[in-house]
């Protein structure tokens, strides 16, 4: 059967290696299909699939503390 994962992780182009990140705060579901976008220390989620249904939802991670948060007040057309 299919495992559903919701585990985040870092790789070091330098040393060529990848790093689990062990996150807090409000984490998202697991998902697949979800987009992301890097800006200074912060990475946005936005959608996905959760294996039942279609995502909706925004989360902030703060990168330097590993901190997810949700955004509620995100606002525009369903793309």
């Amino acid at each position: 059967g299919v495992k559903w994962l919701c585990d985040l992780w870092e790789f070091n182009t330098e040393k060529d290696r990848w790093r689990k990140i062990d996150a807090r705060g409000e984490v998202p579901s697991h998902r697949f299909g979800f987009v992301s976008v890097t800006h200074g220390t912060k990475l946005v989620l936005f959608g996905g699939y959760s294996g039942q249904a279609w995502l909706n939802d925004m989360y902030e991670l703060d990168i330097p503390t590993a901190t997810w948060k949700r955004l509620q007040d995100v606002c525009g057309d369903i793309p």
